[in-house]
């Protein structure tokens, strides 16, 4: 499914939601971070080099930070202690 191997696909243990971690660019000498990314809609896209000279497909997804309940409840309660 969507290009990804099955064994990489893991379950929030919040929301249950079927996820997936992939590694962002790496910044400086620091590792590279992993982050969530929800299995539901993702979709190919084409990325371009800045140049836009090549290109390739590449699955993109919403960040799942962004749609876990238990995230929202917890981004939310820092907001009200500040």
């Amino acid at each position: 499914m969507y290009g990804i191997d099955a064994d990489k696909i893991v379950r929030c243990k919040h929301c249950d939601a079927e996820i997936v971690f992939v590694l962002m660019e790496k910044k400086g000498g620091k590792p590279r971070p992993q982050m969530p990314i929800n299995i539901d809609g993702m979709k190919p896209m084409v990325v371009m080099n800045n140049a836009r000279t090549e290109g390739a497909i590449r699955w993109v997804g919403e960040s799942h930070y962004s749609t876990c309940p238990a995230g929202i409840a917890r981004r939310t309660m820092k907001e009200v202690q500040k």
